[in-house]
């Protein structure tokens, strides 16, 4: 197998802008695979790559499982196709050839927020992938965390738009042929068009009946993947204005970096003007309660795996 002409999809971007509804529309194309758990293998990479050779084939398969697949499972298909190879990637792009082949696709889709970090060390290993960044105006999707009670989660949610947009913005004009950048709002308020340019940018043939698909995981019924209602809905575009208070919508925009979203929401309806008093509450409220999520969160992933957690936190940092 060799790995340069292995063509992937990667579909990131920041947590509630519609990265399981993407990766599904692509699922239902006759050429694709979609994998919609939460990838995080290029995260893991470094340490994966320091596993004794005998572990090597089942740490990555643990990568890989999830939903309906088991570890067990994967594994089978990695031995199946790796042979003596043991080297990580051989064996994580085994069983994703091995998975999709199976399926009757020829090639495959992996969700992942957090590969816009990585997507420079996938493009050298996987010079023919493709990615697309889903972007989602911030401040719906502090309506949506507000709506699902993780209002404490604001302030990672804000960092993380920023750093991450921003660091999309980079990689499309450092490599326009991989990297694409779309609108939540443009793909559900005109998805015909605005998915008829993801074909394109893919490599394959417009498929219309990929745009229906179930409405997963909305705010009032979060991680669900079951729905009576299918294809896409404009009701939470631009939602903000009736979810969230004036000082709400003053304290996000004010955190929030002013030139990507000037740049890709020069559509934004205006921001409501909160009581000064009101504002600074609220500031202080959104600021602390984050500050301490944040610190629980990193404290977690210390404890859990200490090599993994720092390169997590430098990548997110310094690139």
């Amino acid at each position: 197998m060799n790995l340069r002409d292995e063509r992937p999809i990667f579909v990131g971007g920041r947590q509630h802008s519609g990265n399981t509804m993407l990766a599904r529309m692509l699922g239902r194309h006759s050429q694709f695979r979609a994998f919609c758990g939460e990838g995080t293998f290029f995260e893991r990479l470094p340490a994966l790559e320091k596993a004794v050779p005998s572990e090597r084939q089942r740490a990555v398969a643990r990568e890989i499982s999830g939903g309906n697949l088991t570890t067990d499972e994967v594994l089978g298909h990695i031995r199946q196709r790796s042979g003596t190879n043991d080297r990580v990637l051989h064996h994580y792009l085994a069983a994703k050839r091995e998975l999709t082949e199976d399926d009757g696709a020829s090639r495959w889709v992996q969700k992942a927020t957090s590969y816009v970090f990585h997507a420079s060390e996938i493009f050298e290993h996987l010079p023919e992938a493709r990615f697309l960044f889903l972007v989602r105006n911030p401040l719906d999707i502090a309506a949506s965390k507000k709506r699902r009670g993780a209002k404490p989660g604001w302030l990672r949610m804000i960092w993380g738009w920023n750093r991450g947009t921003r660091r999309a913005q980079k990689l499309e004009e450092e490599y326009p042929e991989h990297i694409q950048l779309v609108r939540y709002e443009d793909l559900v308020v005109s998805p015909t068009d605005t998915f008829r340019g993801i074909c394109e940018f893919c490599g394959v043939a417009f498929q219309e009946d990929c745009m229906d698909i179930p409405h997963v995981n909305r705010s009032e019924t979060p991680f669900n993947q079951q729905s009576e209602s299918r294809g896409t809905s404009t009701d939470r575009v631009f939602y903000f204005t009736d979810v969230l208070s004036p000082s709400e919508q003053t304290v996000v925009e004010r955190l929030v970096a002013a030139d990507p979203l000037r740049q890709l929401y020069p559509d934004l309806p205006s921001v409501a003007k909160g009581r000064a008093i009101q504002t600074a509450a609220e500031f202080g409220t959104v600021i602390g309660q984050g500050a301490m999520h944040i610190s629980r969160s990193q404290i977690g992933q210390v404890a859990e795996n200490p090599s993994w957690a720092w390169n997590r936190l430098r990548a997110r940092i310094f690139r």
